[in-house]
């Protein structure tokens, strides 16, 4: 009887625990993943913003601009 109970605990505790999408590849986030307790969330580096997917980052409408204003070049990109 207690060992069914404990079999039985056991696969209620494996049922409920947290799966890290981040590091099983799953999440599908373009630059940076953050686990959370019962999902995840992406996240873009800096000069970049979250797309409507949730998933993918494209350069900031601001980014392009400050690039362009200060100097020509940042972090490799060329702007023109």
């Amino acid at each position: 009887m207690l060992i069914d109970i404990v079999l039985m605990l056991g696969v209620v505790v494996s049922l409920f625990s947290d799966i890290d999408e981040c590091l099983s590849g799953v999440a599908g986030c373009s630059q940076g993943c953050v686990n959370r307790e019962g999902g995840f969330n992406c996240e873009c580096e800096f000069g970049y913003t979250l797309n409507d997917d949730r998933k993918t980052c494209a350069v900031g409408k601001w980014y392009i601009l400050y690039a362009r204003l200060c100097c020509q070049t940042y972090g490799g990109h060329q702007f023109q």
